[in-house]
């Protein structure tokens, strides 16, 4: 199952804001401007589809939501 399904985008972006690794795909892959590219796991150069540090917590909130 993708981490885009598991996590909100709310939850995306507040770990990806909170994350002192974070840098745009396209500011590091471009000269491109992205002031508009939203600040999200997904939008992070080190994303991989998986969970990160700042995502584990998220993901213990939500696994004690479905108990």
């Amino acid at each position: 199952m993708s981490m885009i399904n598991i996590f909100t985008q709310e939850q995306m972006s507040h770990a990806a804001s909170v994350c002192g690794k974070y840098c745009s795909k396209i500011a590091a892959l471009t000269t491109w401007d992205y002031e508009d590219e939203p600040v999200r796991c997904d939008t992070c150069i080190h994303w991989n589809n998986g969970p990160c540090s700042r995502m584990a917590p998220l993901s213990q909130d939500r696994q004690r939501e479905g108990l």
